[in-house]
């Protein structure tokens, strides 16, 4: 009987063979499964062995141990080219294309269906077309790929491996050299195209807040092997996602879903106000080393004066009452009150 998972680890165990009797392994006894329709992020820290992870289950490592099973049949039975019609993979490194238009790179990726010919059918060219379509890069099809941006070109590749009609697309560090309005268009297009085409599509990445807002599940592989499944909510308020990342000099905020530095404290201050200027406000103070009271009681209280569309202005009240205007204005008079 076939499992439900699309994608399954069974008593996994990832490395490296070191000799006889000899093994560095990375991981042991995974036993996780996946289903269609599923955008999922594996996170870890430097070092835990994401893209070994990433070789098992593509089939470019062996595992030590245990297996991976594609819809309930062990990846290591499909031949290469069966392989390749179930699961792509975009890596990080740029593929040297030079010239090469974006159609006829998309089209690389009907490789395990055209054979060492590469003749085109209708059918093939469908499936080229629908991929260029669904990274929305149709009126670049025809422009060089060595003239495409960072984000243009990830697209195409994407789009090539969405060329291959596979049920699992991994993709190991698919974002690592976008800007941030790219690298959220681009997570956003992935978990569209997980649910619309109910494929599963795993990507390894270092960006942990974007994960976090828009992954569908985590999967997180700490140095010491363990890798946790679950959706993201569940994994913060369990207190796994903080301990996967758990650093010296750095602490994770469940209430916010951020990292931030642990500064020696300069003391507290209340804040009083509602808004985007109260978040920034927050977000000032906190920078400055300034604990925020959510309960009152403290020596300095911030009232924010601002009206909706408004600059920032302000008061403090306490030890010494003044006001004024703009948030560096306000960081000045906390640094000259408590000099």
């Amino acid at each position: 009987m076939k499992s439900s998972a699309l994608l399954e680890l069974r008593k996994l165990s990832i490395g490296y063979r070191m000799g006889a009797h000899r093994d560095r392994v990375v991981a042991s006894d995974l036993n996780l499964g996946l289903h269609a329709g599923s955008f999922v992020c594996l996170l870890g820290p430097n070092g835990a062995g994401k893209s070994t992870l990433i070789r098992t289950l593509t089939g470019l490592q062996p595992p030590l141990e245990g297996e991976v099973l594609l819809d309930g049949t062990p990846m290591a039975s499909f031949k290469p080219r069966d392989l390749a019609q179930r699961m792509s993979l975009v890596l990080t490194q740029r593929v040297p294309v030079g010239n090469m238009p974006v159609w006829s790179m998309v089209a690389m990726g009907r490789h395990p269906y055209t054979g060492w010919s590469g003749r085109l059918g209708t059918e093939d060219v469908s499936a080229v077309e629908e991929s260029i379509v669904s990274v929305g890069l149709e009126a670049l099809a025809f422009r060089p790929v060595c003239e495409l941006s960072d984000g243009e070109r990830q697209k195409a590749m994407i789009a090539r491996a969405l060329a291959q009609d596979p049920k699992i697309m991994i993709l190991d560090e698919a974002t690592a050299f976008l800007d941030l309005p790219r690298r959220v268009e681009l997570m956003d297009l992935l978990r569209n195209l997980a649910r619309q085409k109910q494929r599963i599509i795993l990507l390894s990445s270092h960006d942990l807040e974007l994960s976090l807002r828009s992954a569908d599940r985590l999967w997180l592989l700490s140095p010491s092997g363990q890798l946790r499944d679950g959706v993201p909510e569940d994994l913060v308020l369990d207190g796994g996602f903080a301990e996967t990342f758990q650093s010296c000099g750095l602490s994770f905020d469940p209430q916010r879903g951020a990292f931030h530095l642990d500064r020696p404290s300069r003391g507290q201050v209340s804040l009083e106000g509602e808004g985007v200027a109260n978040q920034w406000t927050r977000r000032a103070l906190e920078r400055a080393g300034f604990e925020i009271s959510e309960q009152g009681g403290a020596a300095l209280h911030i009232r924010l004066l601002t009206a909706e569309g408004e600059g920032l202005n302000w008061e403090i009240a306490g030890s010494r009452s003044c006001s004024g205007d703009g948030v560096e204005e306000l960081l000045n008079t906390l640094e000259a009150v408590h000099e």
